[in-house]
């Protein structure tokens, strides 16, 4: 996970930076994905194409989208909080 992370140009938590993004950065991106989770998450009930069974297509894909960045913002979360990962 780390190694990705070099590699994407991110680097090592070091004295709050990472690379080319501090911790402060890496928490305005989680800040980010929360607001984008919310606005991408469906809301139940509203929509005639969705049913008990399954969601329309529209809203398939922006759940999609909102699961993609709750795992984004997890992999975050592991650089700002990594003694987390360790327990």
């Amino acid at each position: 996970m780390r190694g990705q992370l070099a590699a994407a140009g991110l680097g090592q938590v070091s004295e709050g930076r990472t690379g080319f993004l501090g911790g402060r950065d890496l928490g305005e991106i989680e800040n980010a994905l929360d607001d984008a989770i919310g606005y991408r998450e469906p809301d139940n009930g509203t929509c005639p194409g969705c049913t008990p069974e399954g969601l329309c297509g529209d809203h398939q894909a922006d759940q999609d989208a909102a699961d993609s960045y709750r795992a984004l913002k997890a992999r975050v979360q592991e650089l700002l909080y990594p003694e987390l990962e360790a327990s």
